[in-house]
């Protein structure tokens, strides 16, 4: 029996626009299929192990004319709230809390680009994450660029091609370069509760709820911005992967 997986993700969120009452801050919410892990990818067990049929997830705000993301909160009465009913995922040997952490070396190795975090656009320390259609460099993940994990496997993980996915990592790994911008956003900031209680390499928790806690920074200039990878799992679960 195939088990759905309910995967919460919600962000009070503070923006940057000259007509804060007159903008339509946010126009889209984009859940993106990134993933679907498969037999091969189960293997490794350095990452701590995905079930087959485990899904990634990205989700992604468009944001409206002139506004940018410049903090995601959570306070009394609104609290920021990551949760669902199959356990994270973090990977074990490289998993990270922010996207900008990641080591962008590190994407070839086993089920490391499925790791879960939070970002403020960055998904490595030296690329930032957008929708796998309009991925216009082809991808530095999976197959040939994989090392096959703990198992070795020949041609390398993450090369799953099911039309559940949409495009194939193997082909649009979703990351393109910073071109001169940086993966560490100017005056980045983290304040109260610590995320690493939900996206530390080696926690299993379904869930990072808070009403302490600031995720910021002084200079927001992407429209859509990656706000992270939190990342489900569970046999036949749905997996999410969240993207802002």
């Amino acid at each position: 029996m195939t088990t759905r997986l309910h995967f919460l993700f919600i962000l009070p969120m503070a923006f940057a626009t000259p007509q804060l009452l007159h903008a339509q801050q946010i126009e889209n919410m984009i859940v993106e299929t990134y993933y679907v892990s498969d037999a091969n990818d189960a293997t490794d067990t350095i990452g701590g192990g995905l079930a087959e049929g485990s899904r990634t997830y990205r989700v992604f705000l468009d944001l409206g004319p002139d506004c940018a993301l410049r903090a995601i909160y959570g306070s009394d009465g609104h609290p920021l709230v990551v949760q669902s009913t199959a356990l994270l995922f973090n990977h074990l040997d490289r998993g990270r809390n922010y996207g900008h952490e990641v080591n962008n070396g590190a994407l070839d190795e086993g089920t490391a680009a499925l790791d879960g975090w939070l970002s403020m656009g960055a998904a490595s320390n030296q690329r930032f994450g957008i929708e796998k259609e309009l991925d216009p460099d082809g991808s530095i993940v999976g197959g040939a660029n994989n090392d096959g994990g703990s198992a070795a496997i020949a041609g390398g993980l993450l090369i799953n091609s099911t039309p559940a996915m949409g495009y194939a990592l193997t082909s649009r790994d979703g990351l393109v370069p910073l071109n001169g911008g940086a993966a560490l956003p100017p005056s980045f900031i983290q304040n109260g509760d610590d995320p690493s209680a939900a996206f530390k390499d080696s926690i299993l928790v379904s869930a990072f709820t808070s009403t302490n806690f600031r995720l910021g920074c002084s200079t927001p200039g992407k429209k859509r911005a990656c706000c992270g990878e939190p990342h489900p799992g569970g046999a036949d679960h749905d997996r999410r992967r969240t993207d802002a």
